[in-house]
């Protein structure tokens, strides 16, 4: 059996959530070992550099599918794509941590909240070539 280049865009997305549950597991696991030495905001900052470096590489080998070598040039489109995602998980982090003292339920929220800014942002950031708006609209 062949396999497929261009998974469906339903596996697509599965591939993606299972890299952000891995990279949800790291970002939680540095924020629990740094919040008691650096505090939780600093301490999510951190685990959201290693959750999304982790992201990248997943997502680039099983869900895009990338043939071509990883750069660094690659990890930081990666890293700026994500910053959005990244914004609004932090911001959302921060309120809920603050308002609700719960770091599980803040990071899980925000974490969720910041996946779907960051799921198209990422498919730009690894692709080898620009596509068209219809083949865009095709696998959204």
């Amino acid at each position: 059996m062949v396999a497929d280049s261009h998974p469906r865009p339903y596996s697509r997305g599965f591939s993606f959530g299972c890299a952000g549950i891995a990279g949800y597991g790291l970002g939680w696991s540095v924020l629990t070992v740094l919040a008691p030495f650096i505090g939780a905001d600093r301490a999510w900052c951190c685990g959201w550099l290693a959750a999304a470096t982790l992201t990248w590489q997943v997502n680039r080998r099983f869900t895009f599918r990338c043939a071509h070598p990883h750069s660094l040039h690659e990890w930081l489109r990666w890293l700026r794509s994500q910053a959005l995602g990244g914004l609004v998980g932090g911001t959302t982090f921060h309120l809920l941590y603050h308002s609700m003292y719960s770091q599980s339920v803040a990071l899980a929220l925000s974490t969720g909240l910041g996946a779907c800014f960051n799921y198209f942002a990422g498919r730009l950031a690894v692709r080898s070539r620009p596509k068209s708006a219809v083949e865009d609209a095709r696998e959204a």
